[in-house]
């Protein structure tokens, strides 16, 4: 009876100096992470007793074996069978305390105690960092007290897993986003701030005059009317017009009625039809100079080649 209510005793103490963290992680006195979610299982692990008692237990989650006879069964981290219901020997507990460099996780609220009084079972798993386990390990019993199965009330459990070494706090991608996200918002908040006491003790401005504003109109505006004109008297110039001939043009050899160009079988005959073919009709102010049409040796002015 005294040791059940000293262990028990014990370890309400331990589950009372835990500190507030993230569901089944932890912060140790020197800022040192430790991460347990990755025990947390769809399949109860189990360990037994010295006398040959199977218990089922689960980490930072109720145990997926069902159970019989217990009250707020969702709540229970672990139980064994008994013959009148089974036993739980701690609600669940996802806050993770650090001893001596070991992540504990106590769980405490379980079934009453057969040695009677109010004293309700409690456990508490100890796990050491161990990189040799490649798995998630499994627990085993190092004392219960009382030390009778029958009575038992108090378990230490120690369990050797890789998942209790130190590890990284990652953020993730939406934590690294969100730390930008309101770096940014601080910022602006900060500016704000010091531009409104700046134009308000500073510059004496008093009312909407002293809020910050941004100088839209010193934006400065791009035309593009310039380009174009550049563009149009270059491809005039070159002999293209990129608007009436669809492509580039250029001379592809001499057939029967002419010099063939992109689609025109010849020549044009007159100054007229060469400014009308080169679209001077529209953009007489980008040609400067009226077009001189060279003919070949031999070429009449209806284009046709005398031999």
């Amino acid at each position: 009876m005294k040791c059940a209510t000293a262990a028990t005793l014990v370890l309400l103490a331990l589950a009372a100096s835990a500190r507030d963290e993230k569901s089944c992680t932890v912060h140790d006195s020197e800022g040192t992470y430790y991460d347990l979610s990755g025990l947390t299982a769809k399949k109860d692990y189990s360990f037994t007793t010295f006398e040959g008692r199977e218990y089922y237990i689960n980490v930072c989650k109720s145990v997926q074996t069902e159970t019989w006879a217990l009250e707020d069964s969702g709540e229970v981290g672990g139980f064994t069978r008994k013959d009148r219901g089974d036993f739980s020997i701690g609600k669940v507990n996802t806050t993770i305390d650090v001893r001596d460099g070991h992540p504990l996780l106590i769980m405490k609220d379980g079934s009453n105690c057969i040695a009677g009084g109010d004293l309700k079972a409690s456990t508490a798993i100890r796990f050491i960092c161990d990189t040799s386990v490649t798995s998630t390990g499994q627990p085993q019993l190092l004392a219960e007290l009382p030390p009778q199965d029958t009575t038992a009330c108090a378990f230490f459990i120690e369990w050797r897993t890789s998942y209790a070494c130190p590890t990284s706090e990652g953020v993730g991608f939406f934590g690294g986003i969100g730390f930008i996200i309101l770096s940014i918002i601080a910022l602006i908040v900060a500016w704000a701030l010091f531009t409104v006491l700046w134009n308000r003790f500073m510059l004496g401005l008093r009312g909407a005059d002293q809020l910050p504003t941004i100088p839209f109109d010193s934006v400065p505006n791009v035309d593009l009317s310039a380009v174009k004109g550049s563009v149009r008297k270059f491809t005039s110039r070159m002999g293209l017009n990129m608007g009436r001939w669809g492509s580039r043009n250029s001379f592809q050899g001499f057939s029967g009625d002419g010099i063939t160009r992109s689609g025109f079988s010849r020549l044009p005959s007159s100054h007229e039809e060469a400014a009308h073919m080169l679209g001077e009709d529209e953009d007489e102010e980008d040609i400067e100079s009226p077009i001189q049409i060279v003919r070949p040796p031999g070429m009449d002015s209806e284009g046709n080649v005398r031999l």
